[in-house]
C-alpha cells in the first residue's frame, strides 16, 4: 500500500482509489493502513491472492470532518516520520553490527590474535599473508565431508524408521535454527553414515551456497542432500569450532561464490568442500582464536538482538499510534505526562570517567586497545556524537588531537572509583587496560547518564573497534581538521583537509601516506561520521 506524490497511472496489478472532495488522501492512506488485516482476509485466490475493486469497495469506514482527517494525517506524518527515521538507525546499527562480526571473524582466521605474530605469504588469494607458523592445507585433509542423503517418501525395506532431519532452511543467518521439523525415512544401514554428532559443522550445498552453522543439539538429527556435513578427523590436529569460523569467513569472502557455478543454482557440492583451501593453525592457537571469537561474537548477538527487539517495539508501536488516530482514540494511546523528579547533578569529570569506563569495559581486552585510542574514542564521542562531559582540549600534537590533562584525569578518576586500571604494557610498549575489583559499579552512572545515548554510543565503538591504533588516529584526526575548517566558516574539500594535517599539524602526520588520508574521509561519509561544527577548535601548542 502506498499514496503517490505526482501524476502516475497503473496497471491491472493495482487497486487505485482516487478520493473525493470530502476525503482527505493521507487520511485515507493512513485508515487503509490501519485494516490491512481485514484486506487480507476479504482477499480471493490460492497462488495469486487479489482484492478485488468491488471487494475493495465494499470495505466500511468512518471519516471524521475534513478538518479532522487533515489534522489526524498531519500527525501522523510527523510521527511516523521520526519512528521511521528511528527504525532505519537502527537498521543501520544492525548492519555495523554485522560488519563487525565479520571484519573479527576474517581478521582472527587469517592473521590470529596476536598483532606481534611474525608473518609469511599465504599462498592464497583470498588473503595475503598469514602467521609464519600456520600451515596451508585443504578441507579434506582434516576433516570428513558427507553429502545428505536423499529424500524418500516412502520406506525401503522394513526396518526403515520416520527421524528428523534437517534442510538448508535449518541453517539459519543466526546459526542453527530448529523451528523447521522434517522427517524423512532412515534405514538401518543409514544410521551411522546420515546421523549427525554435536560438533558436527553443517554447510549448505545449494540455494545460499555456503551459509554455516554448529549441530549443537542433544536430539538426534539426520541430514538432507542439501548440506554437506564437516567433521573433523582428529581432535588433536583441528577443532570443529574453528572450522566453523573459517567457513564463516569464505562466505563472505567470496570465494564459494567464486567456485560455484552462479549462472544457474550455485552448489557447494561436498568435492568443491573437500578442496577449499585451509590456513591451519597449531591446536592451541585454534583454541585462543575460536574462543576469542565466542566471545566476541556473544556480545555483538547480544546486542543484535536488543536492537531487532526495539525494532519491532518502535514498528508495533507505529501500527498502533495509527489505528488509535484514525480511529479517534489517540487521547488514550498518548502516554500521560509524568513529572520525574530532577536527575542527580554529578562533576563533568567524574561523568566523563563513567563514559570511558563504559568504553574501556568493552574494548580492554583487545590488543589494539591503549591510550591513543581511549583518546580517539572519546574525542568521537564528544565532538562526533554531541557528549559534551567529555569536555576535552584537543591540541594538534603527534597523536593529535590529543588532551595530555584529561587522559590524566581519566586514569586517576578510573583507579579511584575501581572501575578500570590502566597500566604499563611489558617492554615499555605503550598502555594497557584491565577491569578494576569494582567494575560493575559504574554500570548505574552510566545508565542515569547516558542510557539514553548507548545506542548512539554502541554504534561509534562498533566502528572502533576494529581499527589499529594508526586507523583511529587517522579518522580522529580527519574529524578534527574538518570541523576546525567548518568552524571557520569554510565548506572544505578534501584536498583543504588533507593539506591542513600535512601542513599545519605535527610533522608526524606526514609519515601517512596522503592516499589513506583521503579513503578515510570517504570511509567516514560511508559511515554518516561527518562533522557538524560543534566543539572547540584544536590548538596549536599546548599551554605551558
Amino acid at each position: 500500500m502506498a499514496i503517490n506524490d505526482k501524476p502516475m497511472s497503473f496497471n491491472q496489478g493495482c487497486r487505485g482509489i482516487i478520493p473525493n472532495d470530502r476525503i482527505h488522501g493521507p487520511f485515507l492512506y493512513y485508515l487503509l493502513s490501519s485494516r490491512v488485516l481485514e484486506l487480507n482476509a476479504v482477499s480471493n485466490g490460492t497462488t495469486f491472492v487479489e482484492l478485488s475493486r468491488d471487494e475493495l469497495a465494499a470495505v466500511r469506514v468512518i471519516f471524521p470532518e475534513l478538518d479532522s482527517q487533515r489534522r489526524i494525517a498531519d500527525f501522523l506524518d510527523e510521527r511516523t516520520t521520526r519512528i521511521d527515521g528511528l527504525i532505519a538507525k537502527k537498521t543501520r546499527l544492525l548492519e555495523l553490527l554485522a560488519e563487525q562480526r565479520q571484519a573479527l571473524i576474517t581478521r582472527a582466521v587469517t592473521r590470529g590474535i596476536d598483532p606481534s605474530a611474525p608473518m609469511k605469504p599465504s599462498g592464497m588469494n583470498l588473503f595475503s599473508k598469514a602467521p609464519k607458523e600456520w600451515i596451508k592445507a585443504s578441507v579434506g585433509k582434516y576433516c570428513d565431508v558427507r553429502l545428505g542423503k536423499m529424500l524418500q517418501n516412502e520406506p525401503s525395506s522394513e526396518g526403515d524408521e520416520l527421524q528428523p532431519y534437517l534442510r538448508a532452511i535449518n541453517i539459519a543467518k543466526g546459526g542453527l535454527d530448529l523451528s523447521h521439523e522434517f522427517k524423512m525415512w532412515i534405514s538401518p544401514n543409514e544410521i551411522e553414515r546420515f546421523r549427525l554428532e554435536k560438533g558436527d559443522i553443517l554447510v549448505s550445498e545449494g540455494g545460499d551456497a555456503g551459509r554455516v552453522a554448529v549441530f549443537d543439539s542433544e536430539r538426534e538429527y539426520y541430514f538432507q542432500n542439501a548440506i554437506n556435513r564437516v567433521r573433523p578427523n582428529s581432535e588433536d590436529k583441528i577443532l570443529s569450532d574453528f572450522i566453523y569460523y573459517w567457513f564463516a569467513f569464505l562466505k563472505t569472502s567470496g570465494y564459494v561464490e567464486m567456485i560455484c557455478n552462479v549462472a544457474t543454482i550455485p552448489h557447494f557440492t561436498a568435492e568443491k568442500v573437500k578442496a577449499t583451501p585451509l590456513m591451519l593453525p597449531p591446536l592451541n592457537i585454534q583454541k585462543r582464536i575460536a574462543d576469542f571469537l565466542d566471545k566476541q561474537t556473544a556480545q555483538i548477538n547480544h546486542t543484535v538482538t536488543k536492537v531487532q527487539a526495539s525494532v519491532r517495539l518502535l514498528q508495533e508501536y507505529r501500527a498502533a499510534l495509527i489505528t488509535a488516530a484514525v480511529t479517534g482514540k489517540i487521547e488514550t494511546l498518548l502516554p500521560a505526562v509524568v513529572t520525574q523528579p530532577a536527575a542527580r547533578q554529578a562533576p563533568a569529570a567524574f561523568k566523563r570517567a563513567v563514559l570511558a569506563a563504559y568504553i574501556a569495559d568493552r574494548m580492554c581486552d583487545q590488543a589494539t586497545f591503549g591510550k591513543v585510542k581511549f583518546q580517539k574514542t572519546l574525542h568521537l564521542a564528544e565532538e562526533h556524537l554531541g557528549i559534551d562531559e567529555v569536555e576535552g582540549q584537543y591540541y594538534r600534537k603527534a597523536a593529535g588531537p590529543f588532551d595530555p590533562g584529561m587522559m590524566r584525569s581519566v586514569h586517576s578518576q578510573l583507579k579511584q572509583q575501581g572501575w578500570i586500571i590502566a597500566e604499563e604494557r611489558a617492554g615499555n610498549k605503550g598502555t594497557q587496560y584491565r577491569r578494576g575489583a569494582k567494575i560493575d559499579a559504574y554500570k548505574t552512572y552510566f545508565d542515569r547518564y547516558f542510557g539514553d545515548k548507548k545506542e548512539a554510543i554502541d554504534g561509534l565503538l562498533t566502528l572502533m573497534e576494529p581499527m589499529k591504533t594508526q586507523q583511529a588516529e587517522i579518522v580522529s584526526t580527519c574529524f578534527a581538521a574538518w570541523n576546525d575548517l567548518l568552524i571557520e566558516g569554510k565548506h572544505p574539500s578534501d584536498d583543504e583537509i588533507v593539506n591542513l594535517i600535512w601542513n599545519d599539524w605535527d610533522a608526524s602526520k606526514r609519515n601517512i601516506a596522503r592516499k589513506r588520508w583521503y579513503n578515510a574521509l570517504s570511509w567516514m561519509r560511508s559511515k554518516d561520521i561527518v562533522p557538524q561544527k560543534r566543539g572547540k577548535h584544536t590548538k596549536k601548542k599546548a599551554k605551558k
